[in-house]
């Protein structure tokens, strides 16, 4: 069997690691970073299916998962939205999920190197898979996007919920937040805002003096009254402040070989999609690259195979939340949202599905 080498130890790279290893193909994950860590991420899984995880061999990390069976969406002090989900999330935080996977994918014989990355400069053009999570954007030299994460200690929420800004003094530099309770007592709070030059850390710790100052900040800037009351009650773990910026969302650059999760599609956090689509991704790769393996198959093929087969299973969700995103940002949109929840005409069902389907 022919050897592969994936770019990247996040979900994406993790879980396909797992899945070839069990069909004995030899693999190697180089990544940067170490284990356990805190990543930005709305640490919920909704929308993959369970025969998808069982295909992945990675069902059984999910057994203690909290499952939330519902959603509150907030914009200000008011709720516009509550309603049940169609299918259960799955709360569990990347901390304790990167490292079960990182765990499972050695103990079956997977190499695992920490402390580097394949450089894309020398990337092989046969058998690399890149997984490298989000990409800068070279676009530009400054960032329109900020995401940041933190959680919440000792505390409980009851179901998923989402605070986006208000107009008021926002104007259209918005942003949203998301809260989802995970392990061990915790609430993950993670939110993607337009960068404001005028939030500066220092400032902002030293009037509230707690490691979700900035997140604070950034939320009273854009109106969330509730978010910020709710904040303002709560003890954080500092070790899980984490924040990312510089990248652009949707279809990605192509990067060299196999592109898998946040590295190849981008999908805004509002749609509670990133988690699935980094591992189904991977069980799209996995048939591929086991042909690939096997020699049945050259790289090219292989590639090729994957590009279709992905574009089929993720393009129509992508479309959708292009559309809605700019919605959540912008007057007009937030009054025909707002108008649409108030007539019961929001087919919230119907767009969460749609966001999910292939």
């Amino acid at each position: 069997m022919k050897p592969i080498r994936i770019n990247g130890g996040g979900l994406a790279g993790l879980s396909l690691g797992v899945c070839l290893r069990h069909k004995n193909i030899p693999v190697e994950i180089h990544e940067k970073g170490n284990y356990p860590r805190h990543k930005v991420c709305g640490e919920f899984i909704c929308g993959i299916k369970e025969k998808t995880l069982a295909q992945l061999q990675i069902d059984t990390l999910f057994a203690d998962a909290l499952k939330h069976h519902d959603i509150s969406w907030w914009m200000g002090n008011k709720q516009l939205l509550t309603e049940s989900l169609p299918e259960p999330a799955l709360g569990i935080s990347r901390h304790t999920l990167d490292e079960r996977l990182a765990d499972v994918f050695q103990r079956n014989g997977g190499q695992l190197i920490l402390g580097k990355r394949i450089s894309s400069d020398n990337n092989p053009s046969d058998g690399c898979v890149w997984a490298t999570g989000k990409p800068a954007n070279p676009k530009t030299n400054k960032p329109e996007w900020i995401g940041i994460k933190i959680h919440a200690v000792n505390t409980h929420l009851n179901g998923l919920h989402m605070h986006s800004s208000t107009r008021g003094i926002s104007g259209s530099k918005g942003g949203y937040m998301g809260l989802a309770e995970v392990e061990n007592n915790r609430v993950n709070c993670c939110g993607l805002f337009h960068v404001r030059s005028n939030i500066r850390p220092t400032e902002a710790r030293a009037r509230w003096d707690n490691p979700a100052a900035v997140i604070m900040a950034y939320a009273e800037a854009c109106g969330m009254t509730k978010l910020l009351e709710l904040m303002e009650s709560w003890d954080y773990d500092p070790n899980s402040f984490t924040a990312t910026a510089g990248f652009a969302l949707g279809l990605q650059e192509k990067q060299p070989g196999f592109s898998l999760g946040d590295a190849a599609w981008l999908i805004p956090p509002f749609t509670g999609n990133g988690m699935s689509m980094a591992m189904e991704s991977s069980a799209i790769a996995a048939g591929w690259l086991e042909k690939y393996s096997a020699g049945d198959i050259n790289w090219h093929e292989a590639e090729h195979g994957y590009q279709h087969d992905s574009n089929n299973h993720f393009s129509r969700r992508m479309k959708l939340s292009k559309i809605m995103h700019p919605m959540l940002f912008n007057f007009p949109g937030q009054q025909i949202l707002k108008a649409s929840i108030k007539t019961n005409t929001l087919p919230f069902k119907s767009i969460f599905s749609q966001l999910r389907k292939p």
